[in-house]
């Protein structure tokens, strides 16, 4: 299985972790399968109701003991923690063989994750996090987390060349993902598959054909859902999202806003207003 493929498989597991999680999910992937390791992750963010259930696992349900965390109180309700383990070249199989999660943990630990590995009590060695610092009760509290990735290590900051090089190429010599990463764009393949599906590009796999169309429409203007199309009169980014069939999750809005220059996404009415008048050009 190409890196590409073990990532986009990965991030589809892991669902709506924070953005940095995300990138972060991505480089560990990515630094690893240099290194002739091919992992993968089980587990990102998780429910409150999920995580009850899962703390009844060897209490008042079958099974053995795995977490001492009742809903809300673990990192991975907040969408900070991701569970890894080892796969075959197929990635068809699923291992946790000590020394090669110590290995890929060394490399998480490089870009600013923990491991659970190195806790003194309930070691769990495929558990990955980033706090930020926040305690449970802070993130209870309502806080948020200020992280980013170390840099040198995360595709948003320094990233790692992919396995494949750039197919495509351009007037000014940039393939598609140095084109992106030029613009400060997210240029994994999650996204570039994303962003194919909002420009009508069908089934992207990545084919040097679709990257050319891609970079195409990505050269011609900044990308957009679709301009003048979808809900023309509400006011409300999401619903306008929704109405052109886009993603309209706040990571997803995140990553459209910072495409378009909007530092620091929180989310905000006034943000909420700009990004909405960006996607209809």
């Amino acid at each position: 299985m190409s890196v590409d493929k073990l990532v986009n498989k990965a991030l589809k597991r892991i669902g709506n972790v924070h953005p940095v999680v995300r990138a972060g999910a991505e480089e560990v992937i990515r630094r690893a399968y240099k290194q002739g390791i091919s992992v993968l992750f089980s587990d990102g963010y998780r429910s409150n109701a999920e995580q009850n259930k899962l703390y009844a696992q060897g209490r008042t349900a079958s099974g053995k003991i795995v977490t001492n965390a009742r809903g809300g109180q673990s990192y991975h309700n907040y969408g900070l923690a991701i569970d890894m383990f080892i796969t075959n070249k197929a990635g068809t199989s699923a291992m946790w063989p000590y020394d090669k999660l110590k290995q890929v943990a060394r490399i998480a630990k490089s870009i600013g994750f923990e491991w659970g590995g190195d806790w003194k009590t309930f070691k769990d060695n495929p558990h990955l996090q980033i706090t930020g610092g926040l305690s449970i009760a802070q993130l209870q509290a309502g806080q948020k987390p200020n992280i980013s990735l170390k840099k040198g290590g995360t595709s948003t900051v320094n990233p790692s060349k992919p396995q494949t090089k750039p197919t495509t190429s351009s007037s000014k010599g940039l393939g598609l993902v140095d084109y992106m990463k030029s613009k400060g764009m997210d240029s994994s393949y999650n996204n570039r598959s994303k962003l194919a599906k909002q420009h009508g590009i069908k089934n992207y796999k990545g084919t040097a054909s679709q990257n050319t169309t891609l970079l195409q429409k990505l050269r011609g203007g900044v990308p957009t859902a679709s301009r003048a199309k979808g809900n023309q009169n509400t006011s409300s980014v999401v619903d306008y999202l929704k109405s052109i069939k886009v993603d309209s999750s706040f990571s997803h809005r995140a990553k459209l806003a910072r495409q378009r220059g909007i530092k620091n996404y929180k989310g905000t009415q006034a943000q909420n207003n700009q990004l909405l008048r960006m996607l209809r050009g």
